[in-house]
């Protein structure tokens, strides 16, 4: 069904139509078994070519269109829409199919628009373990924020289902039983011996907390720098990205790690969350977990994280590593803020910034 219904993308995106609203109630099984997309109500032909490339999005006032637990991210924020728009409704769909649930479900509107738009979206197999690997990796391909970090074009995504491994590699194998979790896969993070930790995304919609994901970032490569047999990607080289959204196997063959950490860092009060995912260089999700403590426990959650990501790694922890990454004692959370505000500000070193540090 999944196939047929990405080939009815394809076809309508080649001819220059977007759909713009796909979701169950908007395909049907023929009699013949085949499935085909209905309602192209709301579609629109896009100027020119269906180039994904952005360059011809659709966009207006009041361009808020659609069901809201399909729209896209771009959807949501400014109601821009073109092909890869419907391949992020199509990857909704297919979270759906398999794991009985909805990426984001919510009963409040708005909280959901703010989800979509914001959360990452959690990934197959942390909602149902038994599913594979290639299936959690196009998924999550097809439910990246930033329209780019998706697949190509409807083709593209049409290759790896069908276990096309001309496509970068990320193509699923065709035994049904890799839809079901098919034969054990050799340790998630084994072979990766090298990393980089890009910036954490700050959570919060709040620009004035951007000092807090760096310094859990900061405090997350220092901790795992201390691993004598990992080699980690420094600090200045990894803040390079940040507000950038490069696809994160182009990010790790760039850099020449085996591969890479992603994660966010949310901050409420004195409660603190933090989302890591673990991807290698053929851009596979292998690990993903969130964690939450209070900011008074901030150093132990530092330190589960990076002993979870050594854990995941399989990478070697000498005994006197492993007492380093340690957990350590409780912070006074107001003095462990203006700690990371100053930090945050030194690192920009301008001068006001450096005085700004000194201050706090």
């Amino acid at each position: 069904m999944v196939l047929d219904v990405t080939e009815g993308l394809q076809s309508a995106h080649e001819k220059g139509i977007v759909h713009r609203d796909l979701k169950p109630g908007n395909i049907i099984i023929t009699p013949r078994g085949r499935a085909k997309v209905l309602d192209f109500g709301l579609a629109r032909v896009t100027p020119g070519t269906a180039s994904l490339t952005q360059s011809n999005p659709i966009s207006g006032p009041s361009a808020l269109v659609g069901t809201v637990p399909y729209m896209s991210p771009e959807q949501v924020r400014d109601g821009r829409v073109d092909a890869s728009s419907d391949l992020y409704a199509l990857g909704a769909l297919l979270f759906e199919m398999t794991t009985g649930r909805r990426p984001f479900a919510c009963d409040d509107v708005l909280s959901l628009l703010y989800q979509i738009a914001h959360e990452p979206a959690p990934l197959l197999r942390v909602v149902r373990p038994g599913l594979s690997a290639e299936l959690d990796t196009v998924v999550a391909r097809c439910l990246e924020k930033a329209p780019l970090r998706r697949f190509s074009d409807a083709g593209a995504l049409l290759r790896a289902l069908r276990g096309d491994s001309s496509d970068d590699g990320r193509g699923l194998p065709t035994r049904a039983s890799s839809f079901a979790g098919g034969a054990p896969e050799s340790g998630p993070g084994r072979g990766i011996q090298s990393l980089v930790m890009p910036p954490f995304e700050n959570r919060s919609g709040d620009p004035t907390q951007e000092f807090f994901a760096d310094g859990m970032t900061d405090a997350l490569i220092a901790d795992l720098a201390q691993i004598a047999a990992l080699r980690v990607i420094s600090r200045t080289s990894a803040m390079r990205f940040k507000g950038t959204h490069p696809p994160l196997s182009k990010l790790a063959r760039d850099l020449r790690v085996d591969g890479v950490v992603e994660g966010s860092a949310l901050r409420v009060g004195d409660r603190v969350r933090i989302t890591v995912q673990l991807v290698d260089v053929a851009d596979r999700s292998l690990w993903a977990k969130s964690y939450e403590r209070g900011l008074t426990d901030i150093l132990a959650l530092q330190s589960d994280v990076a002993h979870a990501i050594a854990d995941e790694i399989r990478i070697q922890v000498t005994p006197d590593e492993r007492a380093r990454l340690r957990s350590k004692g409780a912070v006074n959370p107001a003095a462990h803020v203006a700690y990371l505000q100053g930090s945050f500000l030194w690192n920009r070193f301008t001068g006001e910034s450096v005085k700004e540090a000194i201050r706090r």
